[in-house]
């Protein structure tokens, strides 16, 4: 049976985190984007999802992020990601263009410093 994904939150009123483990599907989308949007309060510059402990991610999972960054940036708050370089889910991301609304980042560091330094 799958092991479908959850999300872990690192709370921040700056820059949350939600960490992703497990796998993203068309079952489970909607539920992550819904708990990961309630992360982000209106104080909030922007959220880091972490994307480093996905094991499944297709188009569904794509869209969800897609999703996300444009509600975040109605609210004038901005998406990062971490996915690492030698991860699926970064080949993915970069397939499908992502990186052109959602930067990507190889650490959580480096996300969250990226988000701090930038004013949506």
């Amino acid at each position: 049976m799958p092991r479908l994904a959850r999300v872990i939150a690192m709370p921040d009123e700056a820059v949350p985190i939600g960490r992703i483990e497990g796998e993203i599907d068309i079952s489970n989308a909607d539920d992550v984007r819904d708990a990961l949007e309630q992360l982000v309060g209106n104080a909030a510059r922007g959220l880091v999802v972490d994307l480093s402990e996905v094991r499944y991610f297709d188009s569904a999972a794509v869209h969800l992020i897609l999703r996300l960054a444009s509600q975040l940036q109605k609210r004038r708050q901005q998406l990062h990601a971490v996915a690492p370089s030698d991860e699926a889910v970064r080949h993915v991301l970069l397939l499908m263009a992502v990186e052109k609304l959602v930067p990507l980042h190889p650490t959580i560091d480096a996300a969250v410093a990226a988000v701090n330094s930038h004013r949506a």
